[in-house]
């Protein structure tokens, strides 16, 4: 066997694998882009929530009102025992969850000590020896358990506060503060209220028992006061109370006597705030919020009911006789409807002296069916009905008008209506009755307006929020010393939560600030990002329409939820879909080893008889290399000589 060495080029790629190959790549291109769509119309969609995001958690919804936010109605009882809240951070809004006693860190070993206040008879600070002060009521209803700390963040290192430590709790404490005879002095009551866990429903009042007011364990809300001072909030219910009790100094009847137009409470906003109430021997009183005044007046003239009783009052005992006569006026008996009275005459007529303006168009109709509407695609006349156009206004009646023309309608001067008698004096009128004045037996001179004397001070409330904090308790009378004491005090107080307040304030803008450039690292990237995915969604449509013609759809549909499932697995496959791609395309050409070709079988040599010329000779062969043939050579040897020669050729 001869080998014979050749090359030759590589077959062509099958039609079936070009066509596998493209499909695959479209189906991952198609997957990848509608996985990455997925994904940056969710960044973009993020993005555009992130400004308007609402953090619900630190939103105080609050529960339902309960009883009389005043602590003056509802039993109240509970049969929980009392036990002491634990220290530690923010409470949770969990009814059964108690509020912070001391901060985070456990309480503060520093020692506070609380300035003086010149011109005060009682001054609590809580700063030590409390207990041996104040008297828990022992009222069933008042079950609510009181702590004192420091909060969850004070603002004097070391300072401590009486908390109200659950939520939907009667709290009733009290501790002795005579007064005296408070008739020409004056009177000052201060004291500070933190929110920490704000105040949506209750009340954060002082009350002020009148005297004698000894036993301290049964304090409740019917106790006889001289003064209720303080914030209270409640539903529509938000102010700044004040109102006192008067005694009646021959029916001893206490009354009470409500500031009218009281102003709101301090915000809500955890902060330390400071409640002043100063009443002068002169009669006049103000009301501070923070130290600032937000309401004055006189005590005779800006409480109701008022101080000073009438004089006078209505006989409840007086009746309005059966025979009074309260109309003033009746109808004319003697009048007759008049002959000409026509009930029939319409109210209103055409206007005759109307006429159609020019231009009007009279066989134009007022609608016409819209040239724009179309036909839906799939309105089956057979079940839907014939389908008909929306109508619009016709644009000619825009300007004049169309169809048929009507005149206006004008007031017909000839109508009358349905004809009723003429009203006449009532002779038998008396006037509007009222009962007869009395004396009032319980009219007494006032003069001047004045508290009752005190003799203790004491919170008495319902309330549906924990963490409410009471401190600096101040009665006096020297509004300039109370005044001091608060620079002293709540002053400090202030400044310190304005600081951390406005640190917090800051940390948090900066954090948002990281989060929104993690989310979006150049302004606006993801939803560029999505218009450039959209853009080549749009251009591999075709492609997309041709896969489906190939019946290839429901692969493409796997594929595109795999994509949008998980997206890193079909974005890793997509490349190397291509690269395989241009493998099976761009394979070029190679070698290959030369067959081996067996040489031909013996062929008989038949002798041919030289052909002989004219002259004689005998003519030459010529072969295909221009050579003569061999003398003798079979026509076989010659083709097969051929065929080699034009094979090494």
């Amino acid at each position: 066997m001869t080998r014979i060495s050749r090359s030759r080029r590589s077959p062509p790629v099958p039609v079936t694998t070009v066509v596998t190959a493209v499909g695959a790549v479209l189906l991952g291109a198609l997957a990848f882009i509608g996985s990455a769509s997925s994904a940056a119309a969710e960044a973009a969609a993020g993005d555009a929530a992130g400004a308007g995001d609402l953090d619900l958690d630190a939103m105080d919804i609050g529960d339902p009102a309960g009883p009389d936010a005043m602590g003056l109605g509802g039993d109240g009882e509970d049969d929980e025992g009392d036990a002491p809240p634990p220290s530690g951070g923010e409470a949770s809004k969990d009814p059964d969850a108690t509020a912070a006693v001391d901060p985070p860190s456990g309480p503060d070993a520093t020692v506070y000590t609380a300035p003086s206040a010149a011109g005060a008879f009682f001054l609590e600070t809580f700063q030590g020896g409390w207990e041996s002060t104040w008297v828990k009521s022992g009222v069933s209803k008042f079950s609510g358990p009181w702590a004192v700390g420091g909060g969850s963040s004070p603002g004097i290192p070391g300072d401590k506060a009486l908390i109200v430590t659950r939520r939907a709790r009667h709290y009733g404490i009290s501790a002795p503060a005579s007064t005296g005879d408070l008739e020409g002095k004056d009177f000052v009551l201060q004291y500070e209220v933190k929110l920490e866990d704000g105040l949506t429903c209750g009340g954060a009042y002082l009350k002020l028992p009148a005297a004698p007011f000894k036993d301290l364990s049964v304090f409740d809300s019917d106790t006889p006061y001289s003064i209720m001072f303080g914030p209270d909030k409640c539903g529509a219910t938000d102010k700044v109370h004040f109102i006192f009790q008067s005694k009646h100094p021959k029916t001893g009847k206490m009354t009470e006597h409500h500031l009218k137009s009281p102003p709101p409470i301090a915000a809500s906003d955890k902060k330390t705030h400071l409640y002043t109430l100063a009443v002068l021997a002169n009669g006049s009183f103000s009301v501070s919020v923070d130290g600032e005044v937000k309401r004055t007046g006189e005590l005779v003239d800006e409480f109701e009911p008022p101080v000073q009783p009438v004089e006078q009052i209505d006989d409840a005992d007086d009746k309005k006789p059966d025979d009074w006569v309260d109309e003033a006026k009746i109808e004319d008996k003697t009048a007759v409807k008049p002959d000409d009275w026509d009930e029939t005459a319409p109210a209103q007529i055409p206007d005759t002296s109307a006429t159609m303006p020019d231009g009007w168009l009279v066989d134009e109709p007022a609608k016409i069916a819209d040239p724009a509407a179309t036909k839906p695609d799939g309105w089956d006349d057979e079940e839907d009905g014939e389908w008909e156009p929306a109508t619009i206004d016709n644009p000619k009646c825009k300007d004049i008008g169309c169809g048929v023309w009507t005149a206006p309608m004008v007031a017909n001067p000839a109508y009358k209506g349905p004809w009723t008698a003429p009203m006449i004096d009532n002779p038998e009128y008396r006037g509007v009755w009222t009962p007869r004045k009395i004396l009032n037996p319980d009219y007494y001179e006032a003069g001047a307006v004045r508290m009752l004397p005190i003799d203790s001070v004491g919170v008495e409330i319902w309330s549906m929020d924990q963490g409410i904090l009471f401190d600096n308790v101040l009665l006096g009378n020297d509004v300039a010393g109370a005044s001091a004491f608060a620079d002293a005090t709540w002053k400090v107080k202030k400044a310190s939560e304005d600081e951390v307040a406005a640190a917090a304030a800051k940390k948090a803008k900066e954090e948002a600030k990281a989060t929104e450039a993690v989310k979006d690292p150049a302004p606006g990237l993801a939803a560029k990002v999505l218009a450039m995915l959209t853009t080549a969604e749009h251009a591999l449509e075709p492609l997309e329409k041709m896969v489906q013609g190939t019946g290839l759809e429901p692969v493409l549909d796997k594929l595109v939820d795999a994509g949008v499932q998980t997206p890193m697995l079909v974005c890793a496959a997509a490349p190397l879909a291509v690269v395989l791609l241009l493998l099976t395309c761009m394979g070029g050409r190679r070698k290959r080893p030369a067959p081996v070709v067996s040489a031909p079988p013996a062929v008989p040599v038949v002798p041919v008889a030289p052909v002989v010329s004219e002259d004689g000779a005998e003519p030459a062969v010529e072969s295909l290399d221009g050579k003569a043939t061999k003398e003798g050579e079979s026509v076989a040897a010659v083709g097969v000589r051929k065929r080699r020669v034009a094979k090494a050729e």
